[in-house]
């Protein structure tokens, strides 16, 4: 699945995970250097998150954070 106009090289890294609707889900800012801005997938607690550079004003990277893995919960399906 290549979630909305992600380039083919980047859709793996959304893990099946749908997050085209492009909702944020919260911003941290970091030592007003960094910004991590969560976008929201279709399953409930998981974010591709986007960290950009403030200073160079460019994206300094991306990671899925899929907090039903990374803490134990279990998986709801998208829309409960």
């Amino acid at each position: 699945m290549n979630p909305g106009n992600v380039p083919q090289r980047l859709a793996a890294d959304f893990e099946g995970h749908d997050c085209s609707d492009g909702s944020v889900g919260w911003v941290y800012r970091m030592a007003d250097r960094y910004e991590h801005v969560g976008i929201s997938s279709r399953t409930p607690n998981v974010f591709m998150t986007i960290v950009l550079d403030l200073h160079e004003r460019r994206v300094h990277g991306h990671r899925l954070m899929n907090f039903n893995t990374l803490y134990g919960l279990q998986t709801p399906q998208a829309g409960e």
